[in-house]
């Protein structure tokens, strides 16, 4: 009776050591592991060798508001519900530490200055000097006056083609990549906005989820390829306006979301001194952005006066290529 009772004992005691050990270990388990509502993501750029500087895009919401002057008032943004849940999209085959974006659920931004789209570029320039990083989009207008002026100043410049101006221009698409005063890079297919929702701008409808993004995107770099053999890197929306979902699709997907300060044309409703000044007074490292319309010829004579004022008074300013400047891009938080 005594022996049923030690070994009765024993057994109580050791089940209860078992239960203490479980519960310990998940007490530890807890204690270590981030709380998800401290989950960031670490975007690295592994490409060519070279390490980008590591930054974070939190789900958090953020209700900055950006629209282009040239914008009516109807196009206001108003602000949407904060971002319930987020989802993180790896790279496959890519390490956890080297590639990994939350991308929302649901967009919470909207507009030319939303989170993640490269605005800037911290470029140290030599004293007393400005650099500026011109851009141009090419929708569907001939581009030949303005290539041509460009390479009588040996000003460089990044030209953002969109497919349906790729297969109407391929001599001059052939012309621009072929130039070292240039870089070529994706403007989207059919110049519509980036949107997961189909918003609308300008009365141009914008693509209409996901896949419908990635599709624009895909096809303006496959036009370009077919044409110059490029790989592009940089991608755009036509109008400027993208939305938080689909600028991490984007980036998630290996490119980059290029925006600017400041639409240095103002769409087409500047003189061609408001123009030129605008060009003349931007800051050290601005991302300026030209569109070339035949119906707007205030907009290449304010971009030619600019450039020849640069000349004759020795101006200490410069243009570069985004591409050579990647390290220091300066990306929307």
């Amino acid at each position: 009776m005594k022996l049923r009772y030690f070994l009765a004992t024993v057994l109580f005691l050791c089940i209860f050591c078992y239960g203490l050990i479980i519960l310990i270990t998940a007490m530890v388990d807890r204690a270590t592991t981030p709380p998800e509502t401290n989950r960031v993501a670490i975007v690295t750029d592994v490409q060519e060798g070279k390490t980008a500087t590591p930054h974070t895009i939190s789900s958090k919401t953020d209700t900055t508001k950006n629209v282009s002057e040239a914008a009516p008032e109807e196009l206001q943004i108003q602000e949407q519900e904060p971002v319930q849940e987020s989802k993180i999209l790896q790279r496959e085959g890519t390490p956890p530490s080297v590639e990994i974006i939350i991308i929302p659920q649901k967009p919470s931004q909207w507009g030319e200055a939303t989170r993640g789209i490269v605005r800037r570029v911290n470029v140290e320039s030599p004293a007393n000097t400005k650099t500026l990083f011109l851009t141009i989009n090419a929708y569907s207008f001939h581009q030949e006056d303005l290539i041509q002026e460009l390479i009588n100043h040996k000003v460089k410049a990044t030209f953002f083609v969109s497919g349906y101006y790729v297969r109407r221009n391929q001599e001059a698409v052939k012309q621009i990549a072929a130039n070292p005063l240039f870089d070529i890079e994706n403007l989207g297919n059919r110049n519509r906005s980036l949107s997961v929702e189909g918003r609308s701008v300008y009365g141009i409808a914008g693509t209409t989820d996901r896949d419908d993004v990635m599709k624009e995107v895909a096809d303006g770099a496959a036009s370009i390829a077919a044409v110059t053999g490029k790989q592009v890197r940089y991608v755009r929306s036509a109008t400027g306006y993208t939305d938080d979902v689909a600028v991490a699709v984007i980036n998630a997907a290996g490119n980059k979301v290029i925006g600017y300060q400041t639409v240095t044309d103002g769409g087409g409703t500047l003189s061609s001194e408001e123009i030129k000044n605008r060009i003349l007074q931007a800051e050290n490292g601005s991302i300026l952005v030209i569109s070339i319309n035949p119906n707007r010829p205030s907009i290449l004579q304010g971009l030619k006066a600019a450039l020849e004022e640069i000349k004759a008074k020795k101006l200490p300013l410069r243009f570069e290529k985004l591409i050579d400047h990647e390290s220091a891009f300066e990306i929307i938080r």
